[in-house]
This record gives structure tokens, C-alpha cells and sequence, in this order.
């Protein structure tokens, strides 16, 4: 950090206090952070309200420090022995309410939070949410979705703050979204999403909660729950991009379903793990790890069992480079700054 910025720093923490934002120094990110890895950030701020996030990032902005906006950081992979500089967690501002048959959240409230409401006021549309750990910030940010529904499906219209502090409304459409992708996300538009606005769609409250409870069922079948992870590493199956580029594979992921169906039907349950299959991908694409770096229940999960942000990555790309990069990478990779 250069020491003009390291002036400026130093008055974080009384801007903070004036302004009625809770800052902590020095936060140890493998303990703080969903993936638990990551060096330290100087400061974490949590803004106690939206308009001390707009006061912050406009500080922020105008005194030249670096910064990052997080939620609930379950789709960021912070590096070990990395320092990062100034981290504004949006998690306190989580408030959801329903004004004129919409749907209004912070963007700091969490997704899972969001399709509960949805439940309670029988609104359509948010079940495929259930079991997002994101914040509503972010999924807008990467258009979060699953189990064929996306957050812009629902999605009427945003407060956005620009660089500079300016407040405005912007519609869905402005943001651009596309599949786990957004004008933000893409770099092509500046700012930060402060409250949601989302379109009350009624819907029979039997049939949504059927629906929360058939995707809550599926979600643990196929996503991991014992090891700290980042959920779907890529927005896609490697294992469709491997079984269309190698007749062999394809004959063993048939072979694999089968054996799935069989255990299903005949032994009353689906085995919840790939193991046989990823032993068996391992070897045939030549993956090479001292640790195992993926869950057992797929290889689209990364894992944390202890061996470090560096083979982490080491993974990611090795899987970038077998997939040739067909299916873009849901999970960001952060630099220190």
C-alpha cells in the first residue's frame, strides 16, 4: 500500500464512527471467509443502513482507497497469505417487505431468506432460490438461478449507487442480465445495487412450498454439506463436456446412471457420491492432486479439506483447460488489493 493511501486509511475507522458504520481491523479471512481460506483484511466495514453503504463507498471512492463489496462470500475463493485492503459486508442490511404486491429486499438479505417471504406471501417464482447461500446483491450481480428459474425472472428494478454517490432506479433490463451473467458482472456497468425490486407473482402456496421442498431435497443429494465449498464451481456440468469429447467416458457415465437407477429402484435410495465415476474421471483425464480437491458428491464442487488456495487453483485450471473452457467459472478467484 502506497503511504498516501496508508494516510488515508487510518481514517477509516474514525469516518466509520462518525457515520454509524461498524468497522473491524485486521480480520483473519480463513475464519471469517464461507470457503474458510484467505490471508487478512485490514478493515471489514458493515453499514448499519443504505444510506451509510452509499456514504462509505462514496468516502471510499473519493479518498482513492481499494475496496470490495461482499455478502455472504460463498462464491469467493480469498487466496492464503494475501492481504486485502478495505471489504464493505452488506450482510446487515437484509431487511424484505411487501409494498404494492412487490417484493422489496435489501441487498444485503440472503436468497433463501427472499424465497421464504415469497412462501409467506404467496408469491411464484422464488423457488428456485431456496438454496442459494448468496446475498440479494450478489445474485442480481451474477443472475443467480437453479432448477431452470433465474433472480431476473422476478426481477422488476434496482437502487443503484454510482461511483460518485449519485442514487438512482434503474429496471432489470438496464442491468443487462443474462445466464449467471450481468453488465456488473461483465465490468460494462459501475456501481452498487442497494435494494431490489422484485414482482409479486400469486401462486397456490401448496404447490410453491412442494416445490422449496423437492429443490431443498435435491440440493443436499447433489451439493456438499460437510466440507466449507462454494457450491457449482463452473455454470455447467463438466461431466456433459467430458462425456461429448470422449466415447469412453460417455460409456461410463451411461454405465454410472444405470447403476444410480438400479440403487433407486431396487435398493430403495440413489447413492448421494460419484465416487466410482470421479476414481475413474481421475485417471482417465489424468487430474493430479495431493489432496482431494472436490467433493465427493461431484466434481463441479470445490472443497476446502485443508490443502491450501494454491492447489485450489491448481485444480480449477486443470479442469479449465479438460473442459477448454466451454462452461464458464461461477466462482471468483480474489487478488489481493
Amino acid at each position: 500500500m502506497q503511504t498516501l493511501e496508508k494516510l488515508k486509511a487510518l481514517d477509516l475507522p474514525a469516518f466509520c464512527n462518525a457515520h454509524g458504520l461498524e468497522v473491524f481491523e485486521n480480520v483473519s479471512l480463513s475464519k471469517y471467509s464461507y470457503l474458510k481460506t484467505g490471508g487478512t483484511a485490514r478493515y471489514v466495514v458493515y453499514p448499519r443502513s443504505v444510506d451509510s453503504l452509499v456514504s462509505i463507498l462514496a468516502h471510499l471512492v473519493e479518498t482513492g482507497q481499494r475496496f470490495k463489496i461482499i455478502g455472504n462470500t460463498s462464491n469467493l475463493l480469498f487466496k492464503d497469505a494475501t492481504d486485502y485492503s478495505v471489504l464493505i459486508c452488506t450482510l446487515w442490511l437484509n431487511d424484505i417487505s411487501v409494498v404494492n404486491g412487490e417484493l422489496v429486499a435489501e441487498c444485503g438479505a440472503s436468497l433463501p431468506e427472499l424465497s421464504r417471504q415469497a412462501l409467506y406471501s404467496g408469491f411464484r417464482g422464488f423457488e428456485g432460490l431456496e438454496g442459494i447461500p448468496g446475498t440479494v446483491g450478489a445474485g442480481i450481480f451474477m443472475n443467480a438461478g437453479a432448477y431452470g428459474s433465474e433472480i431476473k425472472d422476478t426481477l422488476l428494478a434496482v437502487d443503484f449507487a454510482e461511483p460518485d454517490g449519485a442514487v438512482r432506479r434503474i429496471s432489470a433490463a438496464q442491468l443487462g442480465l443474462d445466464h449467471r451473467s450481468s453488465l456488473l458482472r461483465k465490468g460494462e456497468l459501475d456501481g452498487t445495487i442497494l435494494r431490489a425490486y422484485f414482482k409479486g407473482m400469486p401462486g397456490n402456496v401448496t404447490s410453491i412450498y412442494s416445490k422449496m421442498e423437492l429443490f431443498h431435497e435435491k440440493r443436499h443429494r447433489y451439493q456438499d454439506f460437510l466440507y466449507p465449498n462454494l457450491g457449482s464451481l463452473f455454470s455447467g456440468s463438466p461431466y456433459d463436456v467430458f462425456a461429448r469429447r470422449d466415447k469412453s467416458v460417455r460409456w461410463m457415465m451411461k454405465y454410472d446412471l444405470w447403476r444410480r437407477r438400479f440403487a433407486k429402484y431396487f435398493l430403495k435410495g440413489t447413492p448421494t457420491d460419484r465416487k466410482w465415476i470421479n476414481a475413474y474421471l481421475v485417471k482417465r483425464l489424468g487430474l493430479s492432486y495431493s489432496i482431494q480437491p472436490f467433493s465427493d458428491k461431484t466434481m463441479n464442487c470445490l472443497v476446502n479439506r485443508g490443502q491450501g488456495t494454491d492447489a485450489m487453483i491448481a485444480y480449477i485450471q486443470q479442469m479449465q483447460a479438460l473442459t477448454g473452457g466451454k462452461i464458464p467459472l461461477e466462482n471468483e478467484i480474489l487478488e489481493a488489493f
